[in-house]
């Protein structure tokens, strides 16, 4: 669970992913953290204040905490993304291990994940479940659905491969049943894969971040 993260404001919670951190050029540390941006969104205010410090709260292996504030880097809302840095002078210890797009294209109903995330405000907890579809579809975008349990407050958390814990996708939102008192259902889970994080990575100047594929560091390494 160590690359989960939780981001918390006065009134909402939710969680992020860190992945692997790299010296800066101006010397110290950076760490991206990769969440929901409604988490964002909902931390820094109607209408969102986007220069605002984000709180990340990280989870040491001893079980002690680590407190950081993040800014955010770029975002997307119809996506449901953000990336936030953070700067600090050591590297921290843990940074998620992300999927090629290869490994993702293979992913299919039944494959078996772990959702990690901060429900309730609660540090990072494990739950398991399978894929339960790869195309599932709300207002225009396409989404995995998982029946892994999960609540609020797992937004932006992992959904990690249950086998290699590579990071598959991210926990964007969980249905709701009826209108006059909504019942969460936490057996159906919708999760933005990383193969379209990683377009939008493209898109807007973070292609550094997608992973390369074997077949091409085989090939570079061969001088090929």
């Amino acid at each position: 669970v160590g690359p989960v993260v939780q981001l918390a404001g006065e009134s909402s919670v939710g969680s992020g992913v860190l992945l692997p951190s790299h010296p800066h050029a101006d010397g110290g540390y950076r760490t991206i953290v990769l969440t929901a941006w409604h988490v964002v969104r909902d931390i820094q205010g109607d209408p969102p204040d986007l220069e605002m410090p984000v709180p990340v709260q990280i989870y040491r292996e001893d079980g002690t905490t680590r407190q950081e504030h993040a800014k955010l880097l770029a975002h997307d809302p119809k996506l449901d993304a953000a990336l936030l840095e953070i700067l600090t002078p050591d590297a921290l210890d843990f940074g998620a291990r992300l999927a090629r797009r290869s490994r993702l294209d293979e992913t299919c109903i039944f494959d078996p994940v772990v959702a990690v995330g901060c429900p309730l405000g609660n540090d990072p907890i494990p739950t398991r479940g399978e894929i339960a579809t790869c195309n599932h579809e709300v207002d225009g975008e396409r989404y995995w659905m998982i029946n892994a349990p999960t609540y609020i407050g797992n937004s932006g958390g992992g959904i990690f491969a249950s086998g290699t814990h590579e990071l598959l996708g991210i926990f964007s939102k969980i249905y709701t049943h009826g209108s006059l008192r909504p019942t969460i259902v936490p057996h159906m889970g919708l999760v933005t894969p990383m193969s379209k994080i990683y377009d939008w990575f493209a898109e807007v100047g973070y292609g550094e971040l997608i992973p390369r594929e074997a077949h091409a560091d085989e090939a570079a390494h061969t001088g090929q």
